[in-house]
């Protein structure tokens, strides 16, 4: 099962939980699959949520690094990570298939000609990878808990 993951922070834009909401109802019609939503946050929202701290002395955006912390997901998990801006208007299924990290282009003019056309740059709104274990994995159990959240 993949886990569709967002990430909540007060602070440099004033989103607030409705967008998550948003985005987790854009997700449930266009993410076919079973699948999980969590959100990363410091705030209360409607949905499965692992509370993270905001990051102080840093820029609010820079939380989205906790989604790399090994010790908030099971080995072998696969993560679909999604900015709270992403508008979903089509099926998640090309992107969620994915089996290695994934990233997608950065909207903008491809260079080179023929097949060696790419785009230069690349986007973090919008990501899938698997959790690989390592030596310093957890093994036991989360040490944050996923908490259903009814505010």
């Amino acid at each position: 099962m993949i886990a569709v993951v967002c990430v909540l922070v007060r602070g440099y834009v004033n989103y607030t939980p409705d967008y998550v909401m948003h985005l987790k109802a854009m997700v449930r019609r266009h993410l076919p699959i079973e699948h999980s939503f969590i959100c990363l946050t410091d705030q209360a929202v409607d949905c499965d949520r692992i509370v993270i701290d905001t990051p102080r002395g840093m820029y609010p955006w820079w939380a989205k690094i906790q989604l790399f912390n090994p010790r908030l997901f099971s080995a072998n998990q696969m993560i679909m990570y999604l900015d709270l801006d992403v508008l979903v208007v089509d099926s998640l299924m090309p992107i969620a298939s994915a089996d290695t990290f994934t990233l997608v282009p950065h909207a903008g003019r491809f260079k080179g000609k023929g097949a060696l056309k790419t785009v230069p740059r690349y986007n973090s709104s919008v990501m899938v990878w698997k959790v690989f274990a390592h030596p310093g994995h957890r093994t036991e159990p989360a040490l944050f808990s996923v908490t259903d959240c009814s505010c």
